[in-house]
C-alpha cells in the first residue's frame, strides 16, 4: 500500500469513528424534526451524505460549520433532497413492527436511509405489497423485495423477536 493510501485510510477511519457522534449531537440541537439520516459512498471517496427533509442545502452547510467534525469538506447533502424523515421513517418502521404476526411472509425488514425508505424482504411479494397498500397507502415509503432472510434492523437497540 503506498503511504498516500494509508494516510488516506487513517484519515477516513478517524473522521468515520467521529461522524455519527457529532452529526446526531448536532442534530439534536438544530434539525432533529427534519433529519433523514446520513451514510457513507466509500466507492466516493468516503464522502458523508446527510439528509434534511426542508432547507437542505443551508442546514447541511451549518452542520458543517459549526458541528465540529474533523472532516467538514467530506460532508454532503441527499443528491436528491429526502421526502421522508428519520422519525417519520422509524415510526412506520415500528408500526410495521407491530403488524409482523399480521402480515404473513414478511422476512426482514430494515431502513434503507440512502434511498429514504422501508425495504421489507417478503416470500410473497404480491401479498405483502397489497396488504402494506391496504395499511399505509399506495405513497408510502415502503418497498417490498423477494426475500428468504433473517430479520434487519435499523439500529442495534431493535427489539428481539
Amino acid at each position: 500500500m503506498r503511504a498516500v493510501d494509508v494516510t488516506e485510510m487513517l484519515y477516513r477511519n478517524r473522521y468515520l469513528q467521529q461522524a455519527g457522534e457529532s452529526i446526531s449531537r448536532w442534530v439534536e440541537g438544530h434539525a432533529a424534526t427534519t433529519y433523514a439520516g446520513y451514510y457513507v459512498e466509500h466507492s466516493h471517496g468516503g464522502l458523508i451524505y446527510v439528509g434534511f427533509t426542508g432547507n437542505q442545502v443551508e442546514l447541511v452547510e451549518a452542520l458543517k460549520r459549526d458541528s465540529g467534525f474533523v472532516a467538514p469538506e467530506r460532508i454532503m447533502g441527499f443528491p436528491v433532497p429526502p421526502r421522508y424523515s428519520l422519525n417519520e421513517l422509524n415510526a412506520i418502521f415500528n408500526e410495521l413492527w407491530e403488524a409482523w404476526d399480521s402480515i404473513e411472509s414478511i422476512t426482514s425488514m430494515r431502513i434503507d436511509t440512502a434511498a429514504n425508505r422501508i425495504v421489507v424482504g417478503a416470500q410473497d411479494v404480491e401479498g405483502v405489497h397489497n396488504a402494506l397498500v391496504a395499511r399505509f397507502g399506495a405513497g408510502a415509503p415502503i418497498v417490498v423485495v423477494y426475500s428468504r432472510g433473517s430479520v434487519l434492523f435499523p439500529g442495534d437497540a431493535a427489539p428481539n423477536r
